[in-house]
């Protein structure tokens, strides 16, 4: 509780109202216990707000799960010598202490502690302590947090396990446990559907399959790229047909059968051809289990024979109504891929891609250079920054710093103490590829409307448009980019560019005023209103540029940016590279817990995965359903994780883990119980 409750004052933007909704959500749960297995995943897609808050290793879908915790562990102390129905006290983690899972998890809980101890303690413990001083939330995936923003998912997913227990005391208990997951995995789907549906309209539109755009929602941690939106749709999709597997009213079923066409469309719109196999391979394998299985009985043949006779609707109606969505379905996908000619390319491009990939993960395996590097691997979080130290091929597009400085010198350094007076943000070019140069940018969200304001200035003669002023300082000639456009998170709509010199100085400030003009903003017409991002690059190699002040003015004479002088640090600020993405992911599940977590991390993985899958398999028959769903949803990542990183993005990642161990528990129970 008072973890959770120093984590929430330490919001970037509203400290009072984290603190209030944190304790809410722990006195709501604590009187509703089994509400967490909704709210989690239902909540999962949308609780983190990076592009406002600015902070990477803080997100709010934190601050809720130290809120269920509280409630859950609350509950436990105070009454867990019995189950919820009275029944006799429950093994806290549902299997025996010495099973082989059980020590497995315990040995990959304690193989991650320590690759999370090498990666934050890798520039030394005490400088480590020393930058989380300094720079408080604020760090990149350079810094020592890094390492606990990636183990916090496996932590949450532990701490989960003991609050399920208490809902598994009993057959109706489990299957009323995995409908409240479901329903909470098909209330977040939902929610991440309706985002891509406004994503598409908004900016490339609903049926333009041309244009290079690829979805991706509410998950800011895109933002150097990464597959997030692809392992979330993966891991819930086979949610989707499980429900309509399960519904048995037609009242219920449409709503379902709504929601797979929008999430088959998610899918399709991703144009990853990972999503494709992770999500395409399973749930095709299920469907011919289940055919198989019907055959073999019978059914199947009687549903033929019914289906031929032209029966009346009757108990037939899910059957023929499946064999209409299937065909919709099949439409929709022949709609994508010969509706455009993006889907097109990137198919074309496999074997290319390909041989990156592979050369990208050789160069990645190359920063295991001990015996200690291999067997725990260089530590959680540590591969961007050491793959971009490998050279000029391998380097960051830019950084972006917090920094302040001495009111009687002009040292720069990292934020606090108290004596420092005056903060500015520091962004940097790549360091000597001039290819990348201009790719990595500062941003700003602007919630206004944009468009109304320039067609109501280009409507008014003499009327200002846009203007941008800065305070800035740099040490040599420096190329800066500026772009204020019509952006979501990655792509660009429509957007006004200025680029200009600044002059090189040794100290002082220079302040720039330059306008914000052009065709650009405003010029094609959305049916929805579009967000605008405010976004600097530095273009030159080697070059970087300080920012003691940033504003955009309206043609109305209105400021734009929140936190203009980062008094505030980097709240409202975030950073993002475009279109060159190597140096933050290696774009392998299996080979990213090689370098950072090591042979003992990789193969504790596979062997709990492993493990998982094997009792789903071996489910009984009250939960068989149930068990393939989630068998399709970890096989599905699983598969995925051959092309794409699936760990390094927590919210993700806990996901994942949580499915894996809620597997084990829900049916070893079952078995057991």
């Amino acid at each position: 509780m008072l973890t959770g409750a120093g984590l929430a004052l330490l919001h970037p933007l509203f400290p009072g109202v984290a603190l209030a909704v944190f304790y809410v959500t722990g006195v709501v749960l604590a009187f509703n216990p089994r509400l967490w297995l909704f709210l989690v995943p239902a909540a999962l897609p949308a609780l983190n707000f990076f592009p406002w808050t600015g902070s990477l290793m803080l997100e709010e879908f934190d601050l809720l799960m130290l809120g269920v915790f509280a409630a859950g562990y609350g509950r436990l102390a105070w009454g867990a010598a019995t189950s919820p129905n009275g029944s006799p006290p429950v093994k806290p983690w549902g299997f025996s202490s010495f099973s082989s899972f059980s020590i497995l998890l315990a040995l990959l809980a304690l193989s991650t502690a320590a690759s999370a101890v090498r990666g934050f303690c890798a520039n030394g413990c005490s400088e480590a302590l020393t930058q989380i001083q300094q720079l408080g939330l604020f760090q990149d995936y350079s810094g020592p947090l890094n390492s606990l923003r990636l183990f916090k998912s496996l932590v949450f997913a532990l701490l989960c396990m003991p609050l399920l227990q208490r809902e598994l005391s009993d057959a109706p208990s489990r299957l009323r446990a995995f409908n409240t997951l479901s329903a909470g995995v098909l209330a977040g789907l939902a929610l991440v559907v309706g985002v891509v549906l406004w994503e598409r309209l908004a900016y490339p539109g609903l049926f333009n399959f041309s244009t290079h755009y690829r979805t991706t929602a509410m998950f800011w941690e895109m933002h150097v790229g990464g597959a997030a939106i692809d392992a979330y749709l993966t891991l819930a999709t086979p949610f989707v047909v499980w429900a309509l597997w399960a519904s048995r009213k037609l009242r219920h079923w449409l709503p379902l059968a709504l929601l797979a066409l929008l999430t088959c469309y998610a899918v399709l719109t991703t144009f990853s051809r990972g999503v494709y196999l992770g999500v395409g391979l399973p749930l095709t394998l299920l469907a011919l289990h289940v055919g198989w299985s019907r055959w073999a009985s019978g059914k199947l043949r009687g549903w033929i024979s019914s289906w031929a006779a032209r029966r009346p609707l009757g108990e037939l109606w899910r059957s023929r109504a499946t064999v209409w969505l299937v065909g919709v379905l099949a439409a929709e996908i022949l709609l994508v891929a010969l509706g455009g000619s993006f889907l097109g390319e990137r198919v074309a491009r496999s074997n290319d891609d390909l041989s990156d990939r592979l050369a990208h993960w050789r160069r990645g395996t190359s920063l295991l250079q001990s015996p200690a590097d291999g067997l725990l691997g260089i530590g959680l979080g540590r591969f961007p920054e050491q793959y971009a130290a490998l050279g000029a091929s391998t380097e960051f597009s830019g950084r972006l710093a917090l920094m302040r400085e001495t009111p009687l010198s002009s040292e720069f350094r990292a934020v606090p103490p108290l004596d420092y007076t005056q903060t500015f943000a520091r962004l940097s070019g790549p360091t000597s590829e001039p290819e990348i140069g201009g790719l990595y940018m500062l941003n700003q969200r602007v919630d206004a409307p944009i468009t109304a304001w320039l067609k109501a200035a280009q409507q008014t003669p003499g009327a200002k448009g846009f203007s941008l002023a800065l305070d800035a300082r740099t040490q040599e000639d420096t190329l800066l980019r500026v772009r204020f456009c019509e952006k979501h998170l990655l792509y660009e709509g429509e957007c006004l560019v200025r680029q200009f010199w600044l002059r090189g100085v040794q100290s002082g400030w220079q302040n720039t005023v330059v306008p914000l003009r052009g065709p650009g903003l405003g010029g094609d017409e959305s049916p929805v209103s579009r967000g605008a991002v405010l976004s600097l690059s530095v273009v030159t190699p080697g070059a970087h540029v300080d920012f003691r002040r940033v504003q955009v003015t309206s043609p109305a004479g209105r400021p734009l940016v929140a936190n203009a002088d980062f008094s505030h640090g980097l709240a409202h600020w975030f950073p993002s590279a475009g279109s060159y993405y190597l140096p933050w992911h290696v774009d392998n599940l299996y080979i990213e817990c090689l370098i950072e977590r090591g042979l003992a991390g990789l193969l504790l993985l596979v062997g709990v995965s492993g493990v998982a899958l094997r009792q789903l398999l071996l489910a009984p028959a009250p939960l068989r359903s149930e068990a393939a769903i989630l068998a399709a949803a970890i096989f599905g990542a699983l598969l995925l994780g051959l092309v794409s990183s699936v760990l390094d993005v927590p919210r993700v990642a806990f996901l994942l883990f949580f499915l894996i161990f809620s597997s084990i528990q829900i049916t070893r129970v079952q078995r057991h119980g």
